[in-house]
């Protein structure tokens, strides 16, 4: 498994559709892949074992109630714990938490900065790509 399938795989094992904050979708493209309701948007950057790389994900949820976003992001850091280990090609990656661990945030980019009803909950988290490249 490559580094951006393991940060894919680890976003995507929350119950959550998991999608690259890169990705360039339609709101209709969202909705269609059961993304216009609730998501975890995370960034892809990698590195390997001369340091740490820090990252973070955002939790949307749609909803007027904060309680579902703030829940999933405690189960998250309750899974992260003191390190999380993910298998990739050549080695692992060791998932930590940063502080904060969680920010509450706006609306991101497109269609949820218009509409007040999205929670976003940001997640920090730390990466040791513990590969020889």
């Amino acid at each position: 498994m490559t580094k951006s399938q393991a940060l894919y795989n680890f976003w995507a094992s929350f119950g959550w559709p998991a999608i690259n904050e890169q990705s360039d979708i339609s709101e209709e493209t969202a909705r269609a892949l059961g993304l216009d309701k609730k998501r975890i948007e995370y960034e892809d950057s990698t590195g390997d074992f001369t340091g740490s790389v820090a990252l973070t994900a955002s939790l949307f949820h749609y909803s007027e109630s904060w309680a579902e976003v703030r829940a999933k992001a405690l189960e998250i850091r309750e899974i992260i714990g003191h390190g999380y280990r993910v298998s990739i090609d050549g080695g692992y990656l060791w998932i930590k938490a940063r502080n904060p661990f969680t920010t509450d945030g706006a609306g991101s980019s497109d269609y949820k900065d218009s509409d007040k009803s999205w929670r976003r909950v940001i997640l920090n988290i730390e990466a040791d790509f513990l590969t020889a490249i």
